[in-house]
């Protein structure tokens, strides 16, 4: 099984793609900021990281930059799934040695699941795809498939509480 970790400050980014990913058949580690991501990644080796780039403290590029001076971790696919869409943020992303870059407001769960499972198939060093996914169909945000889980969920509980 695949383990992939799962970066990002804002539990209502992280925990619904972490879920999809386990419901894809993945196993996921969280990390709720970029330093949480080094103390994981110093501990265990997963097969590929999502990884924010606006967090407070260390930010994802720099978390980037980390993983790929490290003869440990270089080797490790990374997907940016992030807010920032300038032009330049994917830029330095590419420069730095992004496999992937994910618009949180433009991208389906089947986009996220292409991208992951094409980065884990391609060889080590293959070269990275950072354009970011903007003209992509937008079935069902994380998101919003999470929220909907969620309600169906509250729906079968007696009370309407979470089971």
């Amino acid at each position: 099984m695949t383990r992939i970790l799962v970066v990002d400050d804002m539990a209502i980014c992280r925990e619904p793609v972490a879920e999809a990913l386990r419901a894809h058949g993945h196993v996921v580690i969280c990390a709720s900021s970029g330093e949480e991501a080094l103390a994981l990644l110093r501990e265990d080796r997963p097969d590929a990281i999502l990884l924010d780039v606006s967090m407070p403290g260390l930010d994802g590029l720099s978390v980037l930059r980390t993983i790929r001076r490290n003869p440990n971790t270089k080797s490790i696919p990374v997907i940016l799934l992030t807010d920032k869409a300038d032009k330049a943020c994917i830029q330095n992303a590419a420069g730095i040695g992004v496999q992937g870059y994910l618009l949180k407001s433009k991208f389906s769960l089947t986009v996220l699941f292409g991208r992951v499972d094409s980065c884990l198939a391609a060889p080590v060093g293959a070269a990275p795809s950072p354009r970011p996914v903007a003209d992509a169909p937008k079935p069902q945000s994380a998101f919003a498939r999470w929220r909907e889980q969620e309600e169906k969920r509250a729906a079968r509980s007696p009370v309407g509480l979470p089971t």
